[in-house]
């Protein structure tokens, strides 16, 4: 009886196996990924650091003979600088072979675009800003969305402390969260995310418009001040506008623009590429054009180093922002990331009949 029942047992488990095997799914195919930013130079592994995140994802994706491993799970087939970029699997990558036959990237597309090819299946990962990610959720786009990884701050350029402690003060970073963002990310006050460090509440966020008042009353600075953002970046531009509006309510006088060769302050976005929390740090230092902080393993003296950073580098931190992606329906296998990285090594395609 024994051995009948083993019997039956293995027969069960031949036809599950057959039944596992026929609905296994079929790798290969070419993933579409459509994305606003655009890169002019096929960028190297220390683009991963800047504040182009489209860069700093291809330089992790390709093969490179010039990294310590000297192998990306693709190579480059083709690439038309600011437009597209085609990559192929790399047949010798240490990892294994990528799951894509082939990545095609089309850059600089509009959002309204991207989100019309994701519908109609012409894309299969789209590039969505912060202040699209609440209406592409209610509109039922899935998303694979990081933690608050890119810092959005203003940058003097000739430092007052009295003037750029008013304009912290002035911001109301609340209202930009809650309505300019739809409550994606999270207002600060700090360089690093709190979700990073663990003190980033310690830096006072807050609207006080009375101190803010008082402070510009003693300032040097009579002339107003001009505030540069990129002009392709219409979240940069919202953000400007609100803050010159709030910075009036204190007596500031700030002029939004995009001509200005030399202006006073500019709206910067610095993206974090790891969550390393000193890494993040020299980061940020980097892209803001200063040395990186005094290495320390000590994370007590991380908010002091942090503090220190801030004031050299003249900066108010407003917002950190996620990192988010529409994902089509046969994108499978990816995989979440706090950073926004991508791991296409490990996507696959569902393949339809």
């Amino acid at each position: 009886m024994r051995s009948r029942w083993l019997a039956v047992s293995s027969v069960l488990l031949c036809a599950a196996l057959a039944a596992r095997a026929e609905t296994r799914p079929h790798y290969g195919g070419t993933l579409r990924v459509e994305t606003q930013a655009s890169i002019g130079t096929l960028p190297t592994p220390d683009a991963a650091g800047g504040s182009n995140a489209l860069a700093g994802q291809i330089a992790n994706l390709i093969y490179d003979p010039g990294r310590g491993d000297g192998k990306g799970p693709f190579r480059v087939a083709q690439f038309v600088p600011g437009k597209k970029l085609t990559l192929t699997a790399n047949d010798e990558y240490p990892g294994g072979r990528p799951h894509l036959d082939a990545i095609e990237i089309q850059m600089a597309r509009p959002v309204r675009e991207q989100m019309l090819d994701l519908q109609l299946e012409r894309a299969d990962v789209v590039d969505l800003p912060p202040e699209m990610i609440r209406r592409a959720t209610q509109q039922g786009v899935r998303l694979a969305q990081s933690q608050p990884v890119e810092l959005i701050a203003i940058v003097f350029a000739n430092d007052d402390p009295k003037l750029r402690e008013a304009l912290a003060l002035s911001v109301d970073r609340a209202a930009i969260f809650n309505v300019l963002l739809g409550r994606q990310g999270e207002p600060t006050a700090a360089l690093l995310p709190n979700w990073m460090t663990g003190y980033g509440f310690v830096f006072d966020a807050g609207q006080d418009i009375q101190r803010a008042r008082q402070l510009r009353a003693e300032s040097r600075r009579t002339q107003p001040l001009t505030l540069t953002y990129d002009p392709q970046d219409a979240l940069a531009r919202a953000i400007a506008e609100r803050v010159a509006l709030d910075a009036r309510g204190a007596g500031l006088a700030i002029t939004p623009t995009t001509s200005i060769a030399s202006p006073d302050a500019r709206l910067v976005r610095v993206l974090l590429p790891t969550h390393d929390p000193q890494a993040a740090l020299a980061a940020v230092a980097a892209a803001l054009g200063a040395s990186a902080p005094k290495n320390d393993d000590v994370p007590e003296e991380w908010y002091a180093a942090e503090r220190r950073l801030r004031d050299d580098l003249h900066v108010v931190p407003i917002l950190h922002v996620p990192v988010a992606y529409g994902l089509g329906a046969r994108v499978k296998g990816w995989a979440a990331s706090k950073s926004g990285a991508w791991a296409l090594d490990d996507v696959w395609l569902e393949q339809r009949p």
